[in-house]
């Protein structure tokens, strides 16, 4: 169905939508290629970010400095016969890095709970003494990068892609604890359900042991397939 005529009325839309939106088969030789420039350019944004670092203590002004080195998305990297990214939301996609530098963060700390990079903006701001509106739907994570945890029980992807682009509406919701995730296509009921703990690379597709037909209930079921003591809140 992603390989579906893009459902546009301007020619010039459409054939630009049909080829950015698809990808030919690739040689052995070809996809060793494009791994190897999408590593590039990760040693390129490393060795800059390198340099503004250096600016910084050059300037005395490091360790009075908030850094928060992340990133918008992955790429599927050909897990699963898949490059770059789509709407598939698999943790090479949507579970990215952050790396955190400061003062009152502790060096050498991790942590496996789950965050959302919406959360940046609030933290800023907290950190500049000031908030962001309600509705900006951020929290801040200072509290976090001092130690204290996640603020989220869970954290929530979204995808709506329209028929103008590849012939089909996808509408895809996700939920995420951080060691099991839920994700459903609410077109068509269909999703996904794996548990990170004990399946890290999303390999079987528990759904069938959820109700399909009440999105509270997979929602509930997806906090407790693996910590069956939490309590029931979203």
């Amino acid at each position: 169905s992603l390989e579906s005529e893009p459902d546009l009325s301007d020619p010039v839309l459409k054939r630009f939508r049909k080829q950015g939106s698809r990808m030919p088969d690739q040689s052995e030789a070809q996809l060793r290629e494009m791994t190897a420039n999408y590593y590039g350019m990760i040693s390129l944004i490393d060795h800059n970010v390198g340099r503004v670092i250096a600016c910084l203590s050059e300037k005395g002004i490091l360790d009075e400095t908030i850094i928060v080195y992340t990133s918008d998305h992955g790429d599927h990297m050909g897990e699963r016969g898949l490059y770059l990214k789509g709407p598939m939301l698999y943790d090479s996609l949507i579970n990215v890095g952050m790396i955190v530098r400061g003062p009152g963060i502790a060096a050498g700390r991790s942590e496996n709970a789950p965050i959302t990079t919406l959360d940046v903006g609030a933290t800023f701001c907290d950190y500049a003494g000031t908030s962001l509106p309600t509705e900006a739907q951020s929290v801040s994570l200072k509290s976090c990068f001092g130690g204290a945890g996640s603020p989220h029980d869970a954290v929530y992807s979204e995808w709506d892609v329209a028929p103008s682009r590849c012939g089909v509406r996808l509408d895809l919701r996700t939920v995420h604890t951080g060691t099991a995730k839920l994700t459903i296509e609410l077109q068509s009921g269909d999703g996904e359900l794996y548990d990170i703990l004990n399946d890290e690379n999303e390999m079987k597709n528990q759904i069938e042991k959820i109700n399909k037909n009440d999105v509270k209930g997979y929602q509930l079921s997806l906090i407790h397939i693996s910590e069956p003591t939490r309590p029931e809140r979203i």
